[in-house]
């Protein structure tokens, strides 16, 4: 029996087991190990023009651990990677040279990167400039990789000149989720499996502040992250298999695991949570990915109950949501959907309201997670290891209809600093 489904089976009959085990196992903070379902490339499959070497590493039913190989066929700037048969090709990559195109032909100053993989096995394939700068694209086992285009991967003089941000730190290269609390940014990453602490004012690592935190060993596959009283809370994807995930809250001042509760079973794809109160109930918000299943389910924060009154499904256009944050737009309430394929975030009052989006930035291309603080709207790349900043955000959204509800921060959240 594999950990999870063991996991399953002690939640079900015995909570206080899984309770025990769990504190028993959790990394103690500042740990980076790697999860169990991922891996880190060894070898150097490709290299392409300018230097850029391409490395992958894949990941069988099994738990083994292999390295993509290329010699199928390749050129200075696009190779094929196979895994098991030479015949059988896995991968295609693509790192074009766009530096001298002008901007009237499509130039971005940038070097172009395409990867289609045509595989459910889990992955980690890296691209490294000559200057260290690392491009990664991952997939879940189990899952259909989707292909990856970046026409902003690889500046061809130096960083992207992107809405003022922050850097995250080197380590914290695969985030999926954002959000503020008490003078601090706290980003999940899913590679290391880790929540990185930044100073809000300073906008940098914060050592000073005592931690960085691993998550529980069970809270291997995390999507986004929210703050609510006194918490943050990671939602979780695969916490049982074939069925829904689950949210694993950690103390916010210590980052020790405390708790975690499952999600509904249609809501198995999870991709980011929110937090806001609906006439003084505190909601938590976690917003579905799954094809033909796009749409946001709300949970009482006190009860941990799913109460489908205010679930609502995703605009039509709304197909790739990888973040959900609550906002507010000129004083009304919004819940913003990140969209990874319209780079773009939506805005939803439990009902549309368009003239609250926003669209990001050219090179804001992998959004992972949005959060509000003092009016700017903060979102986490995943791909760049940067957060970009919107501001001012403030369109004076207006409540198209008096009856719906109305959303609100929490007390919790307006008390520890955010909107």
């Amino acid at each position: 029996m594999n950990r999870i489904l063991h996991a399953a089976v002690l939640a079900a009959v015995c909570p206080l087991a899984l309770a025990l085990i769990l504190t028993a196992v959790s990394r103690p903070l500042g740990a980076q190990t790697l999860g169990a379902q991922i891996c880190m490339p060894t070898n150097t499959a490709l290299v392409f023009d300018g230097d850029y070497r391409v490395s992958m590493c894949y990941t069988t039913p099994d738990g083994s651990v292999g390295h993509a190989e290329s010699g199928i066929w390749s050129s200075q700037e696009s190779g094929l990677l196979w895994f098991f048969d030479r015949g059988n090709a896995e991968v295609l990559v693509k790192v074009l040279d766009a530096c001298s195109l002008p901007a009237s032909q499509g130039g971005t100053g940038h070097r172009w990167v395409f990867v289609a993989p045509v595989t459910t096995l889990g992955f980690n394939l890296q691209i490294t400039a000559p200057s260290g700068q690392v491009w990664r694209h991952t997939n879940s086992p189990g899952r259909t990789a989707t292909t990856k285009s970046d026409l902003y991967a690889f500046s061809c003089s130096g960083r992207p000149s992107g809405p003022s941000g922050f850097d995250l730190a080197s380590v914290n290269a695969d985030s999926r989720g954002i959000t503020y609390a008490n003078g601090h940014f706290f980003v999940v990453d899913w590679f290391f499996e880790e929540v990185y602490v930044y100073d809000a004012t300073t906008r940098s690592w914060d050592y000073d502040y005592g931690f960085d935190f691993g998550l529980s060993p069970w809270n291997h596959d995390p999507q986004g992250i929210t703050y609510w009283n006194g918490h943050l809370l990671v939602v979780d994807s695969g916490f049982v298999e074939d069925s829904g995930g689950a949210i694993f809250a950690h103390s916010a001042s210590t980052g020790v695991w405390q708790d975690h509760f499952a999600l509904a079973v249609d809501n198995h794809d999870p991709r980011g949570i929110a937090v806001a109160a609906i006439d003084g109930t505190d909601y938590l918000f976690v917003v579905d990915g799954a094809a033909g299943n796009e749409k946001v389910y709300a949970y009482d924060a006190a009860t941990r109950m799913h109460d489908p009154t205010y679930d609502f499904e995703l605009a039509p256009e709304n197909t790739d949501p990888e973040g959900i944050s609550f906002a507010d737009a000129g004083g009304v309430g919004v819940l913003l959907v990140v969209d990874g394929l319209d780079r773009k975030a939506y805005a939803y009052g439990l009902q549309r309201q368009p003239s609250a989006d926003v669209s990001f930035d050219a090179h804001n291309t992998d959004p992972r997670g949005i959060v509000q603080h003092d009016g700017v709207l903060y979102v986490v790349d995943g791909t760049d290891s940067y957060v970009y900043a919107y501001a001012p955000y403030g369109l004076g959204a207006t409540q198209a209809d008096s009856l719906q509800p109305v959303l609100s921060a929490p007390l919790s959240e307006r008390t520890a600093g955010a909107p």
